[in-house]
């Protein structure tokens, strides 16, 4: 199956966010599993012209300010941001938390939903995290929150690296860089134990028994935004195989927040396929990241 290809990865993480998010706007309400088995077998989209959402458009927003202004110090481009955000007047929880001035101590990842694409402007993990750190703290105050936000981040720059970090090496370069903030040590062990339980290739069932032990929350039964440390590992696998997004679907989160995540992720890695990226090409927001169209063959040459 033809994959299309973007030679920036920014622009590629791009993509590919705008089309699971495009995807997770069709999906809502629908038996959406059962739609993309269909869909995929087919290899059509049931739909004509897909929608982004608000993350998406606050994505976007993040990406061309950063390229306006990539010198700015990581404070100063926080307030830049923030300024930015009031003026959209959406109804998403971040612009809420920043026009009260009240950011939610939650252990929600939905913050992750508008940083991806950024993080893999920057040449240096460093002063990426340096950058995104400020921007997690506009929207939470909860280090689960936060700190998912920022190994989300991670894993973006990472992938979009041409040489890559191991997991465990990108997971002691976090803790060694978080030495200097006030994140808790253990927040980044527990996260690094989740991720690392499915990567072995234990059942979900494990990774969700273990963060029910390691938190004091509410029993989680099945990934969810509302406990990033639940649902980060599940959008962090990799597979040799080609992504199935009827797995993702199938666990009923906030689907514009995880199939952002992980078409943001699955566009950094290359592993859209074309005819996806057709529900998408419609949209203007993408006009500044033009996508690398596949050349047919001539039909004399498809002889040989």
């Amino acid at each position: 199956m033809t994959e299309f290809l973007l030679h920036p990865p920014t622009h590629r993480a791009i993509w590919g966010q705008c089309i699971g998010d495009a995807l997770a706007n069709h999906l809502r309400g629908k038996n959406a599993s059962e739609i993309w088995d269909v869909a995929s077998r087919n290899a059509t989209l049931p739909f004509k012209k897909g929608q982004i959402s608000t993350y998406s458009k606050q994505m976007l927003m993040l990406v061309k300010t950063h390229q306006r202004f990539p010198t700015k110090s990581p404070n100063d481009f926080a307030k830049i941001i923030r300024e930015q955000l009031l003026k959209l007047h959406d109804h998403s929880l971040l612009y809420k938390a920043i026009t009260e001035a009240q950011p939610y101590h939650l252990p929600d990842i939905e913050m992750a939903a508008r940083v991806g694409p950024m993080a893999t402007q920057f040449s240096d993990i460093r002063e990426m995290l340096d950058c995104i750190y400020p921007l997690t703290k506009l929207m939470s105050t909860h280090p689960h929150a936060i700190i998912g936000t920022l190994i989300f981040a991670a894993f973006c720059w990472n992938d979009s690296q041409a040489t890559h970090l191991s997991d465990e090496d990108l997971f002691h370069l976090l803790r060694n860089w978080a030495v200097k903030t006030e994140l808790p040590s253990e927040t980044w062990w527990m996260y690094e134990q989740a991720t690392g339980i499915l990567a072995q290739g234990y059942p979900l069932q494990e990774m969700l028994d273990f963060v029910n032990n390691i938190t004091n929350g509410s029993a989680v039964s099945r990934p969810t935004t509302r406990e990033g440390l639940s649902i980060i590992p599940v959008i962090l696998q990799r597979s040799e195989q080609d992504f199935d997004w009827g797995r993702i679907l199938s666990h009923g989160n906030t689907q514009n927040v995880v199939l952002s995540m992980q078409g943001c992720l699955m566009g950094i890695r290359s592993k859209i396929p074309t005819w996806q990226a057709q529900s998408v090409v419609h949209l203007k927001v993408l006009s500044s990241y033009p996508i690398q169209r596949v050349q047919q063959a001539d039909l004399q040459l498809k002889l040989f």
